[in-house]
C-alpha cells in the first residue's frame, strides 16, 4: 500500500478571467493572496435573524416595553409579543422555547389554575390537556 501525501492549502484566490473562465494559474497571470486580517472582527449585531437575542436582552425588551412574563404563559403569548414589541418572530420563538422547556415552567403549569396575559393578568384556565404533558416532561426530566 502507497502512503497518500496531502498538499498544503494554498493562500492563492483564483479568480475570474475575463469571458467567465477562472484562473488556471498559468505563469505571467497576477496572483491574489488573502491576508488575514489583524484585528478581530465584532460579532454581528442586527435586529433580525443572524443575531440571536439572549434571553436577558428579550426580557429587558419586554420589561422595557412594560409588559410581564409570568409563567404559565397564555396561549398564543408569541402573537401578543410579536404586536406589542415589534421582536421578530425567531427572536421570539427561541426564548419562549428557553423559557418554557425548563422543569420550573412545566411545575407552573402543573401547579396553576390559570395562565397569565402580558399584564401579569390571568387569562384563562390551564387545559387538563397541557398539565397531562407538563407531568410527563417533568418525569422526563428527572430521570
Amino acid at each position: 500500500m502507497g502512503t497518500l501525501k496531502l498538499k498544503k492549502p494554498s493562500k492563492r484566490m483564483m479568480t475570474p478571467r475575463k469571458g467567465g473562465h477562472e484562473a488556471s494559474g498559468e505563469a505571467g497571470e497576477s496572483e491574489s493572496v488573502v491576508e488575514p486580517s489583524s484585528e478581530p472582527r465584532p460579532p454581528e449585531r442586527a435586529e433580525g435573524e443572524g443575531h440571536t437575542m439572549e434571553l436577558a436582552e428579550f426580557r429587558a425588551a419586554l420589561e422595557a416595553s412594560g409588559l410581564v412574563l409570568r409563567p404559565p404563559f397564555m396561549v398564543r403569548i408569541d402573537k401578543a409579543i410579536r404586536e406589542a414589541t415589534g421582536i421578530p418572530w425567531k427572536q421570539i420563538e427561541r426564548n419562549l422555547a428557553r423559557l418554557t422547556n425548563r422543569r420550573g415552567y412545566h411545575k407552573a403549569v402543573i401547579e396553576s389554575p390559570v395562565r397569565y396575559d402580558l399584564a401579569g393578568e390571568p387569562s384563562g384556565p390551564v387545559d387538563p390537556e397541557h398539565k397531562a404533558r407538563a407531568r410527563e416532561l417533568l418525569a422526563k426530566s428527572r430521570s
